[in-house]
């Protein structure tokens, strides 16, 4: 039954016989599921193999079938140029076959036997990378058997479980990465597909961010309503570049085709959003004004979760996309804590350079170093 079969060369050769054109939709359906797990078992061979090949002495013709403790110093520029990878792709893929052969087993078997996706694999392996090892079993042994359950998680949801798992097993952790993360904070600007731009700010203070989030967002309805035919997206963008570019979103000129924005009525610089009702009444207990553009952020761990209270002049409940809280906003100077998991951002792990760096992979991460035994 294909519904059941087990991954291996003996399903590949029955799929590979499937003509698909030839069969109802629910076969099709079976047929795609099998080779799915298909994909999972090769792609754990593959990363099998990656492994053994970093840890070759050598890869000439004449070599002996050995194998090192460690990565090799040249692993990184064998696999890039047997695979036609950029250097920092095979460092990628090296630091990815390295977790599931050195410090993920259950996610390597769980791969194996098809029972998770690559893309979930990779995220197990993204999520736990800076952990000490027997945290990273533990993560990986709780969120497999969340997957297992049921009808299994989309990985977006598996990743939000494990971003909470995470944050209760290593608090201190957490907070020392986005320390780390955001001293790296940056902005990219680029060149879009079709002839247009982008501008992308990485690793931002999250108080920082949900202001910005707030602000634009109610500009960029008061234009709406005032009567501008631009969808509220477009208008947030162009409020967006606006901004950066020290021009007032409702009276500036657009460099493209769209219609001028008729709507005024929106915070002029230096002032905060407009109220949108629901604001809460200013805790602070004092006479002291606030900045109506400043906010105010607090985590505070606790065994299970964390606290997060952030602050922005004249707003209610704000939710943020993606992520896994509802913030806070009110008019006042301090804020009340709103009880949340917290699991802002990935704060993906460093790049691992297999070459001459390998012995020194994640050195900078909390916990301990992550490097090959010797």
């Amino acid at each position: 039954m294909l519904a059941s079969a087990a991954p291996g060369a003996e399903l590949g050769a029955v799929l590979a016989g499937i003509d698909t054109a030839a069969v109802n939709g629910h076969v099709r359906v079976l047929v795609m599921a099998a080779w799915e797990r298909q994909v999972s078992w090769a792609s754990a061979r593959l990363y099998e193999v990656m492994a053994h090949v970093a840890r070759s002495p050598a890869c000439e013709p004449d070599s002996p079938p050995e194998l090192d403790r460690c990565f090799g110093e040249f692993a990184s520029a064998e696999v890039g140029a047997a695979l036609c990878m950029s250097p920092g792709s095979a460092d990628r893929e090296l630091s990815f076959a390295f977790e599931l052969t050195e410090r993920l087993p259950l996610t390597r078997a769980a791969l194996t036997a098809g029972r998770i996706s690559v893309g979930k694999a990779r995220s197990i392996a993204d999520e736990t990378s800076w952990l000490a090892p027997e945290l990273a079993g533990v993560a990986e042994a709780f969120i497999l058997a969340a997957d297992a359950g049921a009808s299994g998680l989309t990985r977006a949801q598996l990743v939000r479980r494990l971003r909470r798992k995470v944050c209760e097993l290593d608090p201190d952790g957490v907070e020392a990465r986005r320390k780390e993360a955001q001293q790296g904070r940056r902005v990219r600007f680029g060149a879009g597909v079709y002839g247009t731009g982008t501008i992308e700010g990485r690793d931002l203070p999250l108080a920082g961010t949900a202001a910005a989030r707030v602000f634009i967002k109610a500009a960029a309805k008061r234009i709406r309503a005032g009567g501008d035919v631009r969808t509220l997206a477009q208008i947030e963008a162009d409020v967006y570049l606006d901004l950066l570019r020290g021009r007032h979103p409702a009276t500036a000129e657009r460099d493209d085709d769209t219609a001028t924005p008729t709507g005024s009525d929106i915070p002029a610089q230096g002032e905060g959003p407009p109220a949108t009702g629901n604001a809460a009444p200013s805790t602070s207990g004092g006479d002291e004004a606030a900045d109506p553009t400043a906010i105010h952020l607090c985590v505070t761990t606790l065994p299970r979760a964390a606290t997060l209270a952030v602050q922005v002049a004249g707003a209610g409940w704000v939710a943020i996309p993606r992520w896994t809280w509802m913030i806070r906003v009110t008019a006042g100077i301090v804020s009340r804590p709103v009880m949340s998991s917290w699991s802002a951002g990935s704060n993906s792990s460093p790049t691992c350079r297999p070459g001459s760096d390998w012995n020194h992979v994640r050195e900078n991460s909390p916990g301990s170093a992550r490097s090959p035994p010797r």
